[in-house]
């Protein structure tokens, strides 16, 4: 059994174990092992949990960001399961006969058939797609758990005075998801190794850090006493997954991606590049006569070479236009 908490990290967890909030974890890190995770370069979602599944490096396994350029169309699209250049262990496992889980994985969309059963996590388009292997799956999850969704929800309106308390119910109700997946697939499919991920720690990290850490639980205690209740929720959910592996042979590991932690700044790297000459942008008068050349040339009949295409077009992904680049000029740009 393996629980993967997306951006999980021993900075907000130590204190709430010191202060007693999260006793199941606390029994599986004293009765095994534990340690601090060196991630992937990039240190982020999709690059870490496609190395940890592939066993290979980024620049080898191909996922080296949320996003890929599609050259044939121009435009930037999310990653998906087929830009994987080398096999996963769902695929070695399943070739070697073992029944596999993986569930909720992030850059699993489209699932792909496995010897057992698959459903996408983050980056998949949410329940209307086709998210699951095999398809009637969807369906009984859909009867089984019927306010599911495999993306967790933030739509909520921050300057509405019930906006915290709406989203700690959010995050209560998408731990609790993680569990009655699980038992589901269990009971109906069973397994010899299962993975099930919550990315919903990344999110509350990235809205509710401050709650998170003991200096911030003081200067907002009520805040503090939510994310306390709410981590001692996400530890029994944590109990009750490990005890789906009850075989006395059975491994559970709790994994991460990535960390996280306080933001004081932020680096632009396109500011810094052309800061040191490397990125240079169009002047208003050189972009006003790129954007007049091409209509006023095929005025008198000039036409591209024959063989010459133009990658970058404009259109709203259009990245020249975007940064305002002088292409010709640049070396590079991030």
């Amino acid at each position: 059994m393996i629980i993967g908490l997306d951006s999980a990290t021993w900075l907000t967890l130590d204190p709430l174990l010191e202060r007693g909030l999260m006793p199941h974890l606390k029994a599986l890190r004293d009765g095994g092992c534990s340690g601090i995770l060196r991630s992937t370069n990039p240190p982020i979602t999709s690059s870490g949990w496609t190395a940890m599944l592939s066993g290979v490096h980024p620049a080898r396994h191909g996922i080296v960001g949320f996003e890929r350029y599609d050259f044939a169309n121009n435009r930037l699209c999310f990653a998906r399961s087929q830009d994987v250049r080398v096999e996963t262990i769902w695929q070695v496992l399943s070739r070697r006969g073992h029944r596999v889980a993986a569930l909720n994985v992030p850059m699993h969309y489209p699932p792909y058939p496995v010897n057992g059963v698959m459903t996408s996590g983050y980056g998949c388009p949410g329940m209307a797609a086709e998210v699951t292997f095999p398809a009637a799956l969807k369906d009984l999850i859909r009867r089984q758990i019927p306010d599911y969704n495999i993306l967790v929800q933030w739509n909520v309106d921050e300057k509405d005075p019930d906006a915290f308390d709406q989203v700690v119910r959010a995050c209560q109700r998408s731990f609790e998801h993680t569990y009655e997946l699980a038992q589901l697939v269990t009971d109906r499919y069973g397994w010899d190794v299962m993975m099930v991920v919550s990315h919903q720690m990344d999110l509350m990290q990235h809205k509710l850090m401050g709650y998170l850490l003991p200096d911030g639980w003081e200067k907002w205690p009520r805040q503090a006493e939510r994310m306390f209740d709410l981590f001692g929720r996400l530890d029994a959910i944590l109990a009750k997954l490990a005890a789906l592996a009850s075989g006395s042979d059975d491994l559970v590991m709790i994994t991460s991606d990535h960390g996280q932690g306080p933001r004081y700044g932020r680096v632009r790297p396109n500011s810094i590049l052309r800061q040191w000459g490397y990125l240079r942008q169009q002047s208003g008068l050189g972009r006003a006569c790129r954007r007049l050349a091409e209509p006023i040339g095929s005025l008198f009949g000039r036409r591209r070479r024959r063989g010459t295409k133009r990658i970058f077009t404009a259109g709203p992904l259009d990245v020249v236009e975007m940064l305002r680049l002088d292409w010709p000029r640049t070396r590079a740009l991030a």
